[in-house]
């Protein structure tokens, strides 16, 4: 199956899309800082997963898998400080946190089926 059709790049991409929209209505001032933060975090989860597929070992998928995993949490927390900031409300928030709660769970499901196959 290529890595385009499975559930994780999709929720990742999701993940991607809405934090390009919510950045978008960010305050100019934030534009090289939380907003290019924010953009970078939330590309390399889904650019960590196509560059771990690409491996060949289920070691260096593996890694990168970890890599997205790490930039995911990073990009939650950066919506928790958005919401605080009063940048975005509850809502946008809320939709944030759950887009990263599912794609963090696809995430480390995959690392578990990558670690567990035989090579």
């Amino acid at each position: 199956m290529k890595i385009e059709e499975m559930e994780v790049f999709k929720k990742s991409h999701e993940l991607v899309l809405y934090t390009y929209k919510i950045t978008k209505d960010l305050p100019n001032d934030e534009r090289f800082t939380l907003i290019n933060q924010m953009r970078r975090s939330s590309t390399s989860i889904t650019t960590n997963l196509i560059e771990g597929d690409s491996r060949y070992s289920k070691k260096e998928y593996g890694y990168f898998l970890k890599m997205a995993i790490g930039s995911c949490a990073e990009l939650r927390y950066q919506y928790l400080l958005c919401n605080d900031l009063g940048y975005i409300d509850a809502e946008q928030k809320n939709n944030a946190y759950y887009l990263c709660e599912e794609t963090m769970n696809l995430l480390i499901s995959t690392r578990k089926a990558v670690e567990e196959r035989n090579e």
